[in-house]
């Protein structure tokens, strides 16, 4: 999966139009469409209405994977630029994650913290959805994304 095609795809879901992701890109909307093709070839399924410009369920599934792994690789040049430029390597702050279950929230809080402390390295760890309080216990990761429980449980501590 060519990770221009996914910087194509989020910005056409996120501008809703191809033409203006093309220029947020500074592409042409022949290429960006073209990207999109050849997802949607990949995927071997339509990942955009055309008119107006949205989501198929198949494009909404993929939108937060396409964030997550933008964001990885964002994460991979960032580190790898640092060493470079001898840079004092720090601990990443390492956060938790399920794969799907905070798929929502995970890519908008990530980066939110990337912009507002762009200086601390982060490491995602993939998580099943019940090791999220026993890899906070055993300090496998510093912070993770839990879900509430049941009302009766809301207001107790998750771990």
């Amino acid at each position: 999966m060519d990770l221009r095609r996914l910087s194509s795809f989020l910005a056409v879901v996120e501008e809703g139009h191809f033409g203006r992701a093309a220029t947020r890109l500074f592409l042409s909307p022949a290429a960006v469409t073209g990207h999109i093709q050849q997802l949607e070839r990949e995927f071997g399924t339509p990942l955009l209405e055309r008119s107006p410009v949205t989501p198929t369920p198949a494009g909404r599934r993929l939108v937060s994977h396409a964030r997550t792994l933008l964001a990885a690789a964002n994460a991979a040049m960032d580190d790898v630029a640092d060493v470079a430029q001898g840079a004092v390597p720090r601990r990443p702050l390492r956060v938790g994650v399920m794969g799907h279950g905070s798929a929502e929230v995970t890519p908008a809080a990530v980066s939110a913290f990337r912009r507002g402390r762009p200086e601390v390295p982060l490491s995602l760890v993939q998580l099943t959805f019940t090791e999220h309080c026993s890899a906070l216990r055993e300090d496998r990761v510093d912070v993770a994304f839990v879900r509430p429980g049941s009302r009766a449980r809301a207001s107790r501590s998750m771990c």
